[in-house]
């Protein structure tokens, strides 16, 4: 599964609006330190989404309408982490990983 979201590194996740609705979000989803990440601005609307509600849905991009690379899905309950030196550490790899320094 971690190939299939690693393979555009892109994915859509869906959290849960205060009104009940879905909402959906583009975002990188990050595999380190033994933990999906599934990093983002905290006062966006899907933080805030998470920090109401911490349900979601995670699927991997697509490139084709066959899905000829297979599909990927997770679904579960985010944990927000706080601690600043797990967030640095997740930082650093996502940088890694990446080339991108959040």
């Amino acid at each position: 599964m971690q190939d299939r979201f690693e393979a555009t590194g892109l994915a859509l996740l869906a959290t849960v609006r205060r009104d009940g609705a879905p909402r959906i979000s583009g975002i990188e989803p990050y595999f380190g330190l033994g933990h999906l990440w599934l990093g983002m601005m905290p006062a966006s609307r899907k933080a805030r989404d998470l920090q109401r509600d911490p349900r979601f849905a995670l699927h991997a991009a697509t490139a084709d309408k066959e899905m000829k690379d297979g599909d990927a899905k997770v679904a579960g309950t985010a944990i927000e982490v706080t601690d600043e030196g797990t967030r640095t550490a997740y930082s650093r790899g996502f940088a890694e990983a990446t080339g991108f320094d959040p």
